[in-house]
């Protein structure tokens, strides 16, 4: 009888020693979730900031982008590739579909465009306007301020 006694002391002291094993592991995890609260909400106000900071750099970098094209020469390979940029396609569609309303193309619109049809972009660096014409000529007419950046046979497909 002793031995089983015995035996079950055993028992209650291992027992006792995995629960106050459990408690400490718990304080632990429960120390590392306090931490990693902090940190998220650290990094919440830091992502917050990075992110206000960029879209406020975005918006400088456009109205950058687009007072360059009105000041640079068309021969400038950068101005070149500012308006063949996704962006500033994107930028101009936006421009025009506010400034004109809703613009509804169907597919008869685009059969009606044979191969001749394409639009010259020509930038007025005295009125600081983006000028997209039908008119191939229109930096012929007036040299002095319009810039035009398409070549004459730039292989595009129309």
């Amino acid at each position: 009888m002793s031995s089983l006694l015995n035996f079950n002391l055993i028992l209650c002291g291992l027992l006792f020693l995995a629960i106050g094993f459990t408690l400490y592991m718990a304080y632990l995890n429960y120390r590392r979730r306090r931490l990693n609260i902090q940190i998220a909400s650290d990094l919440d106000v830091v992502l917050k900031s990075t992110m206000t900071i960029i879209k406020k750099n975005e918006k400088v970098a456009m109205r950058d982008q687009i007072n360059n094209l009105y000041q640079a020469s068309p021969k400038t390979q950068d101005t070149v590739k500012d308006l063949e940029s996704p962006q500033m396609l994107s930028r101009i569609l936006t421009v025009i579909i506010k400034k004109y309303g809703d613009l509804h193309l169907v597919l008869k619109d685009f059969t009606n465009i044979v191969e001749e049809d394409y639009v010259s972009v020509y930038v007025d660096s005295t009125s600081k306007e983006l000028i997209l014409s039908m008119n191939h000529e229109l930096s012929e007419e007036d040299k002095i301020t319009m810039a035009n950046f398409n070549p004459p046979d730039d292989n595009t497909f129309h």
